[in-house]
C-alpha cells in the first residue's frame, strides 16, 4: 500500500531478477482506476568510473559496487530482456483521475 494525498501524482519501482540459467523476456502492465493514467518505464543504467573524491566514506552511497552500473535514466518502455543473475527495474508514474474522491484503490501489476 502507498499512502498519498488527494489527487496526488505518485511513482513506485518494481525490481524483477532471473534467477535461471537463460535470459528471460519480462513484460509488465498496470491495471487502474478508470479515469487513471499509469505511465511505465523502464530502468536505465549508467557506468560511474569512480565515486565523489571529497565525499567521507561514511557518507557514500554505492561503496564496494562503484566503479560499475547505476541505475539512472528511464525509458518509455513495459518489456525487457533479464539476462541470467540481473535485476533490472521498471518505474511506474501514477496520475490519479481529476477529482478523485479520498479513499483506498487498487492498481493491479502483471508480471
Amino acid at each position: 500500500m502507498i499512502d498519498v494525498a488527494c489527487n496526488e501524482r505518485f511513482s513506485f519501482q518494481l525490481a524483477v531478477r532471473n534467477p535461471d540459467s537463460e535470459p528471460i523476456s519480462v513484460e509488465v502492465a498496470a491495471g487502474s482506476p478508470p479515469g487513471w493514467t499509469v505511465r511505465i518505464r523502464k530502468v536505465g543504467y549508467v557506468p560511474v568510473r569512480h565515486l565523489n573524491t571529497e565525499t567521507p566514506d561514511d557518507e557514500r552511497d554505492g561503496a564496494g559496487c562503484i566503479p560499475g552500473y547505476v541505475p539512472d535514466p528511464l525509458f518509455d518502455g513495459s518489456q525487457i530482456m533479464v539476462p541470467t543473475g540481473e535485476t533490472h527495474g521498471f518505474w511506474f508514474s501514477v496520475l490519479p483521475a481529476p477529482g478523485v474522491r479520498p479513499g483506498s484503490r487498487r492498481i493491479e501489476l502483471k508480471v
